[in-house]
């Protein structure tokens, strides 16, 4: 008798993981209420936001319907909600943690090439030097061409023999 319920639970287990996600985590209907919630706006005035009808919302919130990804980014721009947070629940309701980000950097950044990881890294000492100056800082020491970041001419496509041809000063 054991053996035929162990049987049964081993063939139904998507079943019971649906099952216990339902009762265990919150949804992204119950989010989206937690966030209408926060920001004090009924129904009616949240998807006045998006030029929505509030039945809308309602049908969000209750789950009833799939929420479009164009909606969820489009409410993630618009009250600087977390899209993690949004999505599964997981990190803080209001925008990216810095520590998120610098993982999800991170990662990218270690499936780049070394040629690429060298371009992104130029680029972002460009950045850098960008926002420190115009924040009245010094700049940080060279340690690279940032002008390959910041180029003054639009880029040729790497098969086009005029992309050798030196840069001319005009002076």
């Amino acid at each position: 008798m054991l053996s035929v319920f162990v049987n049964f639970l081993a063939k139904n287990v998507d079943f019971f993981e649906k099952i216990l996600y339902c009762i265990i985590m919150e949804s992204i209907g119950e989010r989206i209420r937690k966030v209408r919630k926060h920001l004090g706006k009924s129904q009616s005035e949240f998807a006045g936001e998006f030029g929505l009808n509030h039945a809308i919302v309602s049908v969000w919130e209750l789950n009833k319907i799939e929420i479009a990804d164009k909606t969820i980014l489009a409410i993630c721009y618009r009250f600087g909600i977390n899209e993690v947070w949004l999505r599964t629940g997981k990190g803080d309701m209001f925008g990216r943690t810095s520590s998120t980000g610098k993982s999800e950097l991170l990662s990218i950044f270690d499936e780049l090439s070394p040629a690429v990881q060298d371009i992104l890294l130029d680029y972002a000492r460009g950045l850098l030097k960008t926002q420190q100056t115009l924040a009245g800082k010094s700049a940080p020491p060279e340690r690279g061409d940032a002008s390959a970041a910041f180029p003054l001419e639009p880029r040729r496509p790497a098969g086009d023999p005029s992309c050798f041809e030196e840069r001319r000063t005009v002076g």
